[in-house]
């Protein structure tokens, strides 16, 4: 577990952070542990907070190399990120419940998207991932799920109209496997497995936008 970010290591975050969407590195150019720990004159444990938070921000892949310097791009990756966060936060609303839920309206919502996919039907795709989302939010009562569908969608719009063949070939068999998973860890009460499967997902879709 890493150390519990400091004022420090936020103060490092907020100015690499403007640097990057200031246009001051390239995409995909690495910010190494050593040269925050040259540039600010911190020790090791500091720099990686601040590494690790840009990581969690989204502005950073896991190997430290920038994604985008894109404010516009920023901007998509945190409504993303929201997207999974509240979809994890709904996950443990029915942890906490802690009674049995029927998960057959998803499941029902997941064969209709997986028809959809195999027929390249964006439009089917589409309105089961809204049904999907809708019967979400009325497991957890989180009607703030809603808006978080419309940024999905937009993705998905953007990602169709960029390679409609890659998308229903590689993309959106992804999402597929990524809700079956879901849905699977969900009838199992496997809520940890829930939780890890969302964090892929979430990583899945900013690899795709920003990806090399």
């Amino acid at each position: 577990m890493r150390i519990k970010l400091t004022f420090v290591a936020d103060e490092i975050y907020a100015e690499l952070k403007k640097d990057i969407l200031n246009h001051k590195f390239k995409r995909e150019e690495k910010i190494s542990v050593e040269y925050v720990m040259r540039r600010f004159n911190v020790c090791r444990p500091f720099a990686m907070d601040a590494l690790e938070n840009l990581v969690e921000t989204g502005l950073l892949s896991f190997d430290y190399k920038i994604l985008t310097t894109d404010y516009a791009d920023f901007r998509l990756i945190s409504r993303l990120k929201m997207t999974f966060y509240n979809l994890n936060y709904a996950v443990q609303k029915l942890e906490e419940k802690d009674v049995p839920v029927c998960f057959d309206c998803l499941k029902q919502e997941l064969m209709k998207t997986k028809l959809a996919v195999r027929e390249q039907n964006f439009d089917v795709l589409t309105s089961g991932i809204r049904n999907f989302y809708g019967c979400m939010i009325e497991h957890t009562e989180m009607p703030s799920l809603e808006k978080n569908t419309d940024y999905l969608i937009a993705l998905l719009i953007s990602l169709e109209k960029e390679d409609r063949q890659a998308f229903f070939n590689v993309q959106a068999r992804g999402i597929i496997d990524y809700l079956d998973t879901l849905i699977d860890s969900l009838d199992k009460r496997e809520f940890e497995k829930c939780h890890q499967t969302l964090n892929q997902f979430y990583v899945h879709n900013v690899n795709l936008l920003f990806g090399s």
